[in-house]
């Protein structure tokens, strides 16, 4: 049994709320997201034929996030553009990583003050390969935007992972 959370507690304050008076659409939502328990992250991993220094160095480079990352038209080690259905915009980068963990996170700024957060990993196998690892979360966007977004960004990640695993085992 899952303990209580926010997510409960929510549920039953709109179960509350629904029993005295008629629903609006930000509480029907809020309710559809308890009953369904809609996720807001995913994590996907892929094994790259590649030494795990070469995998650590080019994932770790923002300047190569463009290269595998499809919404990355340029990045630096500040700032960002990406590419949105509409139009670019252009974001704060900041990258941390540390080599002997193997980890490398990000963190994107948005206009408007909105945070994205997005982790990795690099792990050497015992079969001479590395397995990338991603923890993809939920975009910083409106409750009433969430649903559905994370999983196209799902889809787009496994795209992602394919054209990073390419590229480094072409190299």
């Amino acid at each position: 049994m899952e303990p209580l959370g926010v997510v409960t507690l929510l549920h039953v304050s709109l179960s509350q709320i629904h029993a005295q008076r008629r629903l609006s659409p930000l509480e029907r939502f809020c309710s559809a997201l308890v009953e369904t328990r809609m996720r807001t992250f995913d994590v996907q991993g892929i094994e790259i034929r590649a030494s795990r220094a070469a995998v650590f160095d080019f994932v770790r480079d923002p300047h190569n996030l463009p290269k595998w990352a499809h919404a990355f038209q340029q990045a630096n080690d500040t700032r960002a553009s990406l590419k949105t259905p509409t139009g670019a915009v252009d974001i704060d980068l900041h990258t941390f990583w540390h080599k002997d963990a193997g980890t490398i996170d990000w963190e994107l700024g948005f206009p408007g003050g909105s945070i994205g957060v997005a982790q990795s990993r690099v792990t050497e196998t015992g079969r001479g390969t590395c397995i990338y690892s991603f923890v993809l979360h939920a975009p910083p966007v409106p409750l009433e935007q969430l649903e559905g977004a994370l999983d196209a960004q799902r889809m787009t990640l496994r795209e992602e992972l394919a054209e990073l695993k390419r590229l480094l085992e072409a190299q």
